[in-house]
């Protein structure tokens, strides 16, 4: 009976997994309407910061598509401050500017 408490209890702390998910902001996307998912992404990263609840169970990795990210451009805001827990990707060197 021990050895089965023992390995059960081992699977049971094997099982725990980190979450994570991915958002998505595209400079055309919207924030009115849309939920942040990559056919339905959100237009400012600023937007998509404020909707998300990332913790150290759930990592969210926020990935700015392709485009230019200005005032001008998007209405994106500056300085951004990212979240704990949150990872900001792009699409590759000079796909995804920031430009404030």
């Amino acid at each position: 009976m021990k050895r089965v408490t023992v390995y059960l209890l081992i699977l049971v702390s094997c099982s725990i997994v980190i979450a994570q998910d991915t958002v998505f902001v595209a400079v055309d996307g919207n924030n009115l309407s849309w939920d942040g998912t990559e056919s339905l992404p959100w237009q400012t990263i600023e937007y998509a910061l404020s909707q998300i609840t990332p913790s150290a169970e759930n990592h969210v990795v926020l990935k700015v598509l392709a485009g230019h990210y200005s005032p001008s451009t998007n209405g994106e805001e500056f300085p951004i401050q990212l979240k704990s827990n949150v990872t900001l990707t792009g699409d590759g060197m000079n796909q995804s500017i920031l430009d404030a």
